[in-house]
């Protein structure tokens, strides 16, 4: 069984998101009401920084956006080649998978998650 992910940057790490939570990616600034973005800098305990693109999701009828540096591609995996993650403490509940690449780790964010510790 395959898995797409949307692959996106931030702060020199890879993440992904499931491409089903996925609504549009927005190359460019657009002037968006703010309450509904997260901000993965601020959660994660980065710098702030002038991100480059945002990605709109939908979970459950919810809307909301995220920053990235980068959008990269989407990219199907095998369900064997994503690797669980031990959660253990808050930052570790935002992820549920890692995916090792050739080019690196992608970490990937559990919306369901992400969005319960913001609620």
């Amino acid at each position: 069984m395959k898995i797409e992910f949307l692959i996106f940057e931030l702060d020199n790490q890879k993440y992904g998101i499931e491409v089903k939570y996925v609504q549009q990616i927005l190359r460019h600034s657009v002037k968006e009401d703010e309450s509904n973005l997260i901000d993965l800098r601020k959660i994660f305990g980065l710098d702030s920084s002038s991100a480059g693109q945002s990605v709109r999701l939908t979970y459950k009828g919810r809307i909301f956006r995220i920053r990235t540096d980068a959008v990269y591609e989407i990219r199907s995996f095998d369900k064997s080649e994503v690797d669980r993650i031990k959660k253990n403490n808050y930052i570790d509940k935002l992820f549920y998978s890692a995916i090792q690449t050739d080019d690196g780790i992608i970490v990937n964010l559990d919306i369901e998650e992400l969005l319960n510790t913001l609620s």
